[in-house]
């Protein structure tokens, strides 16, 4: 399989509101932009959801819609060309 040819330098996640987010007026889904070093892997896959080194919150990508349900997970997807 191959790797992904990434042109992009920068992809968009989101995430949902904190409580303390909510308590202070900021209630909607935040949007962040993160370098592509973050976003792929060391194999090359692209991941779907992560943790946030600064800010220890879950983002996930924006860049591709996936649902998981409880029986099928999948925690990252390969991207062919």
């Amino acid at each position: 399989m191959k790797k992904h040819n990434n042109t992009n330098e920068t992809y968009f996640y989101w995430r949902n509101p904190t409580k303390e987010d909510i308590k202070f007026g900021n209630g909607s889904i935040h949007i962040r932009e993160f370098k592509k070093e973050n976003c792929f892997d060391k194999d090359g896959q692209f991941r779907l959801a992560f943790v946030a080194g600064d800010d220890k919150r879950k983002y996930h990508s924006c860049n591709y819609e996936w649902f998981i349900t409880r029986k099928s997970k999948a925690p990252k997807i390969k991207i062919i060309e």
